[in-house]
């Protein structure tokens, strides 16, 4: 894996929360990718998708980037009466400058409109496509087609829609797309197909799955780049029967294990197919996340588990994380807000992405990440950058509340007697797994602009020493 691995998916109607425009660029979030590619010296891929590309319009002659409309709320979640998105959203000219305040070298897949399937709805498809093209260039990295359609029969497409139907759809497209909007691109393939709403395997989520749907022919012109499966690890939309919680959902490896499972059988499937198998939209729990779950720092000791899990044992390409403005699950928020839960601008997974950009980067930028211990609530994983061992992350994600007394608990650990060299330790800290601010990583925090400030706070370990990882804490020894 590379600086690209953590990339991250922003709900389609809050891109432009997120990016801004050329006049008034969003510095937080330009602030916090520079902090990712700083450490890891690659950029994140970012996606601009979900739900509500499904129900975005381009209109030419509309003078605002977005305007959203609220007529009626979709995947509100158990947590509260505040609607997280819109019923519908327009599109002006200026949206597309929301794509250009992005680090320099940011590319973007981006979802299109896939649910009217009529001659003028394909036609003002392939046109925003054009469009896309046109103004993106070479910071196009994909084109994905609607989002999580499993369950579009009867409702967007036909009673009988299906994989099979599903696939012809998608090749109609496909095959528009080369003749009217890049003819002449040097880079093929151009799509990234699937956003798939569940894991898939072959039993699971059948038949709607990657393997499914590579097996009828979707790539037989050699237009997909990438399939893309969608996974949280809890749920809280209305109809879920069992309430998520941090311990259970969160600090639980096993349930990490369970939920990557379709993955490590699936991803191997699609790689001898020459296509990337990419987690295209993910995050802790669906529907926009849990409040006193999603936004607390237990989150970011899951985000380090999550990822070098995925990345020791599958073929998983990218990992593209799911958020937007009002998202209790968001890494930050593009602006303060009072609803909706914004408890911080800033949210503490963000922390966890700061130091797994640390691990990735140096030595290259490349590693392979092997799982060395696996309990419950004890992780560890050792990085290798051309073979030889390059970091090691130990994750205790035993709980740990703010509010319990007496000293903190902690596990010690001591290396094999072969790692004969020292290394520097950078510890990611916070009061609690409960809290929503307080966090820190190698002494640093991160403030309302964006930017990592603060002594830096460096232990040193000599071989033969002791380890000392304190309940709901990380180290990274490199």
């Amino acid at each position: 894996i590379d600086g690209s691995w953590q990339s991250f998916s922003i709900e389609f109607s809050y891109m432009a929360d997120y990016f801004g425009n050329l006049t008034t660029p969003n510095t937080l979030s330009h602030n916090l990718l520079a902090n990712l590619y700083n450490r890891s010296g690659k950029n994140a891929i970012i996606r601009a998708g979900g739900s509500t590309a499904n129900i975005a319009i381009y209109n030419a002659s509309q003078p605002f980037a977005v305007e959203n409309f609220w007529n009626g709320s979709t995947n509100v979640g158990l947590s509260g009466a505040n609607t997280d998105q819109p019923s519908l959203t327009n599109l002006g000219p200026a949206w597309f400058e929301a794509f250009k305040t992005a680090p320099n070298g940011t590319l973007y897949v981006y979802d299109l409109n896939f649910r009217d399937n009529s001659t003028e709805g394909v036609k003002a498809t392939a046109e925003v496509a054009k469009l896309v093209y046109d103004n993106l260039g070479t910071d196009l990295y994909a084109f994905e087609l609607g989002n999580e359609m499993e369950r579009w029969g009867g409702r967007y497409r036909a009673d009988d829609w299906s994989p099979t139907t599903y696939v012809e759809n998608y090749l109609m497209y496909a095959d528009l797309f080369e003749q009217s909007v890049f003819p002449n691109a040097s880079v093929q393939p151009f799509f990234q197909m699937g956003t798939l709403q569940g894991s898939g395997n072959e039993t699971t989520n059948q038949p709607w799955n990657s393997k499914v749907i590579m097996a009828l022919g979707l790539n037989r012109k050699g237009q997909i780049k990438a399939a893309s499966q969608h996974d949280y690890h809890g749920s809280n939309c209305k109809s879920t029967k069992q309430i998520s919680t941090l311990r259970q959902n969160l600090l639980n490896h096993t349930n990490a294990m369970i939920r990557a499972t379709p993955h490590i059988e699936m991803s191997p499937i699609i790689d001898a197919y020459g296509v990337e198998y990419t987690i295209g939209e993910t995050n802790s729990i669906s529907c926009q996340g849990r409040d006193g779950v999603s936004n607390v720092f237990g989150s970011a000791l899951w985000y380090l588990n999550y990822n070098l899990y995925i990345a020791s044992s599958t073929m998983v390409n990218k990992m593209y994380f799911h958020m937007g403005t009002p998202y209790r699950y968001s890494l930050w928020s593009p602006f303060a807000s009072e609803s909706n839960n914004h408890s911080a601008i800033i949210r503490p997974s963000y922390y966890g992405a700061v130091a797994l950009a640390e691990a990735i980067g140096g030595n290259g930028g490349q590693k392979q990440v092997h799982a060395v211990l696996q309990e419950e609530t004890m992780v560890a994983y050792s990085l290798y950058a051309a073979e030889k061992l390059d970091g090691l992350f130990i994750i205790n994600m035993e709980p740990w509340n703010s509010t319990e007394t007496g000293d903190r608990p902690f596990t010690q650990f001591k290396l094999p007697a072969r790692i004969n060299k020292t290394a520097v330790v950078k510890r990611l800290t916070s009061p609690g797994s409960d809290v929503k601010t307080g966090g820190t990583w190698a002494g640093k925090v991160v403030t309302e602009e964006g930017l990592l400030e603060g002594q830096e706070v460096l232990e040193k370990w000599a071989p033969g020493e002791w380890i000392n990882v304190g309940y709901a804490e990380a180290v990274l020894l490199k």
